[in-house]
C-alpha cells in the first residue's frame, strides 16, 4: 500500500467555496470579416464596415474609451477541390471589443453591431467589479470549510485539533492537477439560498480553495 501522507505531523484538509454573484460588467468581442478577390478590396470593405460599427457605438451609451480595435489582418483562402487547392479569395479581418457596464444595453448593442457590419460574435464574457471583495469572502469560507473538516476528523479519531501549521492557497480549478486529486469531495458550496445570484442563471462563479495543515494536541 502506498502511503499518501509523506510527512505525517497532524491533519491536513482541503477546503473550497464558491460564490454565485450577479455580473455588473460584460466584454463583447465581435469580428468584421470581408472576402474579396483582391487584397486592396478586402481591406477597403473591412474598413468601411468597421467604420459603420464604430459610428453605431458612438451613438450608443458606450464610452468611446471602452472600445478597442485590433489591427487588421489579411489571409489568402483556398478550398480543396479533389486534389487541387482552389483559390477562394483574400479575407481581411478586424476585431472590436466593447466593455459594457450597462448590461441592459447588451441585446441592443449586439443587434446594432451586427446590423451595421459585424458578421461574427466571437465572445460575450461577464465580469464583476467586486471581484477582489468576493474572492476574499470565498477564501475565508474555504478556510472555514477546511477547519470544519479537520475538526470532524479529530472528533472521529478522539483527538483534539491544534493550531494551524501551514496554509497553502490553491487554484480550485487546478486542485486535482496539483496533487489534491484524491480529495474528490471538494465542497464547492454556495453561501445559501439567500446569497446573491443563488437563483440567477446568469450569475458568475467566484471561488476560493485552500489546503491547511493543523497540529493534533
Amino acid at each position: 500500500m502506498v502511503q499518501q501522507i509523506e510527512s505525517p505531523h497532524g491533519v491536513t484538509t482541503f477546503g473550497s467555496h464558491v460564490l454565485r454573484v450577479s455580473p455588473d460588467r460584460a466584454a463583447i468581442t465581435v469580428a468584421i470579416n470581408r472576402m474579396a478577390a483582391e487584397p486592396a478590396a478586402a481591406f477597403r470593405e473591412t474598413k468601411e464596415a468597421t467604420n459603420r460599427v464604430r459610428a453605431f457605438l458612438k451613438t450608443s451609451a458606450v464610452d468611446d474609451r471602452e472600445v478597442r480595435s485590433s489591427r487588421i489582418t489579411l489571409e489568402t483562402r483556398f478550398r480543396r477541390v479533389g486534389n487541387v487547392d482552389e483559390f477562394v479569395g483574400h479575407r481581411a479581418s478586424i476585431e472590436i471589443t466593447v466593455a459594457l457596464t450597462e448590461l441592459d444595453l447588451l441585446e441592443t448593442l449586439l443587434v446594432g453591431v451586427v446590423e451595421n457590419g459585424a458578421d461574427q460574435v466571437r465572445s460575450v464574457r461577464f465580469h464583476t467589479s467586486q471581484l477582489r471583495e468576493h474572492r476574499a469572502t470565498a477564501r475565508v469560507a474555504a478556510l472555514k470549510a477546511a477547519r470544519d473538516k479537520a475538526e470532524l476528523y479529530c472528533k472521529a479519531a478522539d483527538v483534539t485539533l491544534g493550531k494551524v501549521l501551514h496554509i497553502e492557497d490553491t487554484d480550485p480549478t487546478k486542485a486535482g492537477r496539483r496533487g489534491y486529486g484524491h480529495m474528490v469531495d471538494q465542497d464547492f458550496t454556495e453561501l445559501g439560498d439567500n446569497s446573491p445570484g443563488a437563483y440567477d442563471p446568469g450569475a458568475i462563479s467566484v471561488s476560493g480553495a485552500v489546503v491547511v495543515s493543523f497540529a493534533i494536541l
